[in-house]
């Protein structure tokens, strides 16, 4: 129950906060009057008594600004003003606006590519029906320093077409190698 009232406040001073300013206000003044008053008792002249109040309380204003920070919906207030701003600057260049607009959008969509292709490619799972039993074979280069080097496309045709011993031979691309280079798998 106590989020649901901690939510209707905070709508209430998001979508009212002129009226919650105001009656935040209004219960500072009254807390305010009663010190002013206290003194008074104390003995002290209206004048006095409302300074000694004041420095006592504190800034009003400064207090209210607080309270404001602390409801929660500052941040949402800000981001609505910022918005309505960048709407009327769009509004005033519409050059921009489909600029800005034709760029964010082939971003989205360049980005959409790029994820679909390596999820494709590097995310799901090969089309093999026993993994497990999934060879890669790579070559070797020593005189160059490298302990995996890729096959060729002509290599992983001429093995293809003599390895009798497996069930199967398939080549998979590897985002680690130059275009056209295949790496070897072979399915037993």
């Amino acid at each position: 129950m106590w989020f649901l009232r901690m939510l209707r406040l905070r709508a209430r001073a998001l979508m009212r906060s002129a009226a919650v300013d105001d009656d935040l206000r209004s219960e500072m003044e009254g807390h305010l009057e009663r010190l002013v008053q206290e003194h008074i008792a104390r003995g002290l002249s209206p004048e006095a008594a409302r300074e000694a109040a004041r420095r006592e309380f504190g800034p009003v204003t400064q207090l209210i600004e607080q309270s404001r920070d602390a409801r929660g919906v500052a941040f949402l207030a800000t981001l609505a003003q910022d918005l309505r701003y960048g709407l009327r600057l769009l509004r005033r260049t519409p050059g921009f606006a489909a600029a800005a607009t034709l760029t964010i959008a082939l971003g989205i969509g360049a980005t959409t590519a790029m994820f679909s292709v390596v999820d494709g490619v590097l995310l799901k799972p090969l089309a093999v029906k026993d993994q497990a039993r999934l060879l890669i074979v790579w070559t070797s280069r020593p005189e160059r320093g490298f302990s995996h080097w890729p096959f060729s496309h002509a290599s992983y045709l001429g093995m293809r077409e003599r390895l009798r011993t497996v069930s199967g031979v398939a080549a998979h691309p590897y985002a680690g190698t130059l275009p056209g280079v295949l790496h070897l798998a072979r399915m037993p």
